[in-house]
């Protein structure tokens, strides 16, 4: 599984309500669906995470480890639960882990 990435990925939901991004990834999860949008954890090969990347419905995060802050969309659209422009995704998941712990960042 060393090809195998994890990465979070802000996705629009499909005509059944679950996330796009399904099209992409092996597995993942999506532990809030909110106003059309989830954030989502998949789990991609190289190819799938290539192919995610090049979806203009997609914002792929980088890893956690990274000192990025999050885009300014997925900022305004969990505001209502604390996010704000310029957190970084570690701080995100920390934020949305009080409303559920899908969200709890592995250290």
């Amino acid at each position: 599984m060393i090809d195998h990435k994890q990465r979070w990925v802000f996705s629009p939901l499909d005509e059944r309500g679950l996330p796009a991004v399904r099209a992409h990834a092996l597995r993942c999860s999506a532990p809030l669906h909110h106003n059309g949008y989830a954030l989502t954890l998949c789990v991609m090969d190289a190819q799938q995470l290539a192919a995610a990347r090049k979806d203009p419905s997609l914002i792929v995060c980088g890893s956690i480890h990274e000192t990025a802050v999050i885009h300014e969309k997925i900022a305004d659209h969990h505001a209502e639960y604390g996010a704000k422009r310029g957190m970084r995704l570690h701080e995100l998941l920390l934020t949305l882990a009080k409303l559920h712990h899908g969200f709890e960042p592995e250290v």
